[in-house]
């Protein structure tokens, strides 16, 4: 899926989100959300609820083709944890971290477009840093 498909398909599923998301959604996202701050530097927890966000967001989107997209975006954030999550450096980290709120926000506020941009913005942002864990 990696960087062809993703991007679109995650992209349009948080523009969708955005307008399409019920109360119950919009919950399990910024739930999502505010577990991976919580877990902050405990990776494979984080992991975990990276995975949960982007799948609720996946699932908000109430498209079927997308919903069921959530199982190669869980296998590809597994994969891109096991080639760099390791080396993220803190303020990697922290610019994802602002990335996923603006993203999580975005929808809970109904801004379609904001959603889908701050989506592309994220995705580049996590393939630049595979990108870096690769070159080290």
């Amino acid at each position: 899926i990696g960087d062809e498909i993703r991007p679109k398909v995650e992209a349009k599923a948080a523009e969708l989100a955005a307008t399409r998301a019920t109360r119950e959604d919009v919950a399990a996202i910024l739930t999502a959300f505010d577990d991976m701050q919580r877990f902050g530097q405990d990776l494979e927890k984080r992991l975990v609820a990276d995975i949960q966000l982007h799948t609720a967001i996946l699932v908000a989107s109430h498209n079927v083709f997308i919903s069921n997209f959530k199982y190669a975006v869980a296998a590809y954030l597994k994969a891109h944890f096991k080639i760099g999550g390791e080396k993220t450096s803190e303020e990697s980290q922290r610019v994802d971290s602002e990335l996923h709120h603006d993203i999580a926000w975005s929808i809970a506020r109904g801004k379609a477009k904001s959603a889908y941009a701050a989506t592309v913005k994220m995705l580049r942002h996590g393939r630049l840093g595979v990108e870096a864990a690769g070159r080290t």
